[in-house]
């Protein structure tokens, strides 16, 4: 079974770095459970990058780290070269040493909850912690990488935790009821969600304005976030007037006006004859 921090450990790895001081790392984050194949993940890398696996060569191509989807770790692990600032990464580790945020990333990303809604429920919550979109997106892809989970590759990891009362959350998360998942958790938003949306695309669309002129990509990172956000917008506003063209539809047929030769089996209330008490 594939662990859900395997991009982390084919970082580490990558970066040259032996099976037990990779072991130790993942003690360190607690993300030993389950046990790395080390074996696999060197075959895979074998695969990719033999020069830089064979050799003692410290460099290694910036695309084959980009193709292994990698490049941002092991650039802000180690010495290696990726020919721009590592992305989300920092953001990514800051969630894993806090413990109340790295349980409610996982159970939300096993619940099947997009990181865009994920921002949506820690931001709006937690407003001191201000998670940019790429650090959780990274913690997700390097933590807690289920991309590839079948639900019984994910009931299998559940079943592997050993504290019980997370191991009680992430089975509600697998029951697939989010919202109440996330009442359970403490972290159902103040403000409709709708609204969320709305100001996130705001604040996006500003930022994507205030970079654009010393910072180019991080200007296109903002903008592309404001326009998934804005289909985001459209397609919920598409759904909801849906939802009231039904209801509509279903009150018109329920309420609609009798045929008159169904009116003459309705006697209205005022013309029922009186009865009297014996």
């Amino acid at each position: 079974m594939l662990i859900p921090y395997q991009k982390y450990v084919e970082a580490l790895i990558i970066g040259k770095l032996d099976k037990p001081r990779v072991f130790d790392n993942l003690k360190k984050l607690q993300l030993s459970i389950p046990p790395p194949n080390y074996q696999a993940a060197h075959k895979y890398l074998y695969k990719i990058v033999p020069d830089y696996l064979d050799d003692d060569d410290e460099t290694v191509e910036s695309q084959a780290l980009e193709d292994l989807q990698i490049a941002d770790m092991v650039g802000h692990l180690f010495d290696i070269c990726i020919n721009r600032a590592p992305i989300g990464v920092k953001g990514a580790i800051r969630i894993l040493n806090d413990p109340q945020m790295r349980r409610l990333m996982t159970c939300l990303a096993l619940a099947s909850i997009t990181s865009e809604e994920i921002e949506l429920i820690v931001n709006g919550k937690f407003t001191g912690n201000n998670y940019a979109s790429e650090d959780i997106e990274s913690f997700l892809h390097y933590f807690f990488n289920l991309s590839n989970y079948t639900y019984n590759d994910k009931r299998e990891y559940v079943e592997l935790i050993a504290d019980p009362g997370l191991r009680t959350f992430y089975k509600i998360a697998l029951t697939g009821d989010k919202d109440y998942l996330i009442w359970k958790l403490g972290v159902a938003p103040d403000k409709p969600y709708e609204q969320m949306l709305k100001e996130m695309m705001t604040d996006s669309f500003y930022l994507f304005k205030e970079n654009q002129k010393h910072s180019p990509d991080d200007a296109s990172r903002w903008g592309n976030l404001a326009v998934k956000i804005s289909d985001k917008i459209d397609k919920i506003s598409k759904e909801t007037q849906n939802q009231v063209n039904e209801l509509e539809d279903f009150e018109f047929k329920t309420f609609a006006d009798v045929d008159d030769a169904s009116a003459e089996d309705i006697t209205t209330i005022w013309d029922l004859p009186e009865t009297k008490d014996e």
